[in-house]
């Protein structure tokens, strides 16, 4: 994980009290404002979740965003999963292609890519936002209407000493298939260039901008 970002594990019962803060005028640097912007939160747990390995690299949730500002924070349902391996996701925030597809290139986020090791995540199905800091990234100055995707994607995974992988998911994005965002939606890929919008899924999330 690059040293200007950071992600922690957020507890589901500590998310009211932190949204509170937020909403009422959190405050960031030079007394800027941090307010929640588009977020997909259900009351209901979640009902389904992709898998994030060699078979499916990558899966991401399509946003639109709402109030302009600067992207400051990010919050998604990603956990450990299956495997015994340990492993490495990355995570980004990229443009859509003329196809409203997720841009296949990482070179385009507009955050620095975020390196995520599993074995720091909670066990799947355990529902637990995981927050990520974007820092001071110079593209994350965003406008409403903007549309994204915050793309989770495989990197590496590493057996046990001495034994075999087993080549099972080694990350879990978790969500919901009854079009809980309207504007938003999930989108998987095998490879991490082909991607399939999969509405009406949507993946867990949440976004917070920064505003004067």
């Amino acid at each position: 994980m690059f040293a200007k970002n950071r992600f922690v594990c957020v507890g589901l019962a500590s998310l009211l009290a932190l949204s509170l803060l937020s909403g009422c005028g959190g405050g960031g640097a030079e007394g800027a404002v941090l307010v929640v912007d588009a977020e997909f939160d259900p009351a209901a747990v979640s009902n389904l979740s992709s898998p994030i390995g060699e078979t499916t690299t990558s899966a991401a949730q399509i946003f639109e965003v709402i109030q302009a500002g600067k992207l400051e924070e990010f919050w998604i349902v990603l956990t450990n999963a299956e495997s015994a391996d340990e492993g490495t996701v990355q995570v980004t925030i990229r443009p859509l292609d003329g196809g409203g597809r997720p841009n296949p290139s990482s070179a385009t986020s507009i955050i620095t890519p975020i390196d995520v090791e599993t074995t720091t995540l909670a066990a799947f199905p355990i529902e637990t936002f995981v927050e990520f800091d974007v820092g001071d990234d110079p593209g994350r100055v965003v406008d409403p209407g903007n549309q994204f995707a915050i793309v989770v994607e495989f990197v590496n995974r590493v057996p046990p000493a001495g034994a075999v992988s087993d080549g099972l998911p080694i990350a879990r994005l978790l969500g919901r298939d009854d079009n809980g965002d309207p504007i938003g939606m999930g989108s998987t890929s095998p490879d991490g260039v082909t991607w399939t919008n999969n509405a009406p899924d949507d993946y867990i999330y949440r976004t917070f901008v920064l505003q004067p």
